[in-house]
């Protein structure tokens, strides 16, 4: 496992990232143990799908309490979902 202890933000805000790219991101935030605090996806492609491997990665990672996906392609079904489930959890 890799460990990052020093990194609590991690801003990738305006890079185009795809739900592909997404999914690479959540399968190394699963693997690394760190005291990351926040992401910040804003401004980028991710869909619904992104949205799904992004939620499952962070019933791994307890340590990730914001995440900003402001100006995607997220659809509100999905954001309903989301809730739904924290709120049964």
């Amino acid at each position: 496992m890799n460990r990052s202890e020093n990194l609590d933000i991690i801003n990738l805000k305006s890079r185009n990232l795809t739900d592909e790219d997404i999914k690479l991101f959540c399968e190394s935030l699963s693997t690394t143990i760190s005291i990351i605090r926040a992401i910040v996806l804003s401004r980028n492609e991710i869909t619904d799908l992104g949205f799904k491997y992004l939620i499952d990665s962070l019933w791994t990672n307890k340590t990730i309490k914001i995440v900003r996906l402001k100006n995607n392609k997220v659809t509100n079904e999905s954001l309903k979902e989301f809730i739904e489930m924290y709120v049964e959890s």
